[in-house]
């Protein structure tokens, strides 16, 4: 998966400067940010991006951070983007395999792509996709069981964008 997320991150990156040094002399410099409510590891639960031209960086709750490339700017586009997402339970009170733990903690990284529907009125609707390489960790006191694998997560969400 590492590889796959960078051969990702290249190909996204390449065609960003291609696109960048065709698109200089239309550039406008003004920051955007878009409040974000629904499901996706991109944003978490409730999150906010930051854009600039067609950039955006993106924060949420559970903890994730993320980089998304639109295609186009203030305007239906669509786009993809890399995520990293943290969440930890210290309230898991579950048996797993038959062992019963207490703390549960997931770790998440990504990529993934999707289409932004946006609205004159700054209101907008993402749907899309990713897939994410996931690490489980479960955990009571000095026992630990860790868990690997690869999760398709759903991109749904309402935005704001002001």
């Amino acid at each position: 998966m590492k590889s796959v997320f960078a051969i990702f991150l290249v190909a996204v990156c390449i065609n960003a400067i291609a696109q960048e040094s065709h698109d200089e002399d239309k550039k406008n410099n003004k920051i955007e940010y878009n409040v974000k409510f629904g499901s996706s590891p991109f944003t978490g639960i409730l999150g906010l991006e930051i854009q600039k031209n067609k950039w955006a960086i993106g924060f949420g709750t559970p903890l994730s951070v993320s980089l998304k490339r639109y295609f186009r700017e203030d305007e239906n586009s669509p786009y993809l983007g890399v995520y990293l997402y943290d969440r930890t339970q210290d309230d898991f009170d579950d048996y797993e395999e038959g062992i019963y733990f207490q703390e549960r903690q997931r770790k998440s990284y990504g990529i993934g792509g999707g289409y932004q529907w946006l609205w004159k009125s700054g209101w907008n609707l993402s749907l899309g996709g990713s897939v994410g390489d996931v690490k489980e960790t479960y955990s009571r006191g000095s026992m630990e069981m860790t868990k690997r694998e690869y999760d398709l997560y759903l991109d749904l969400n309402v935005g704001f964008k002001f």
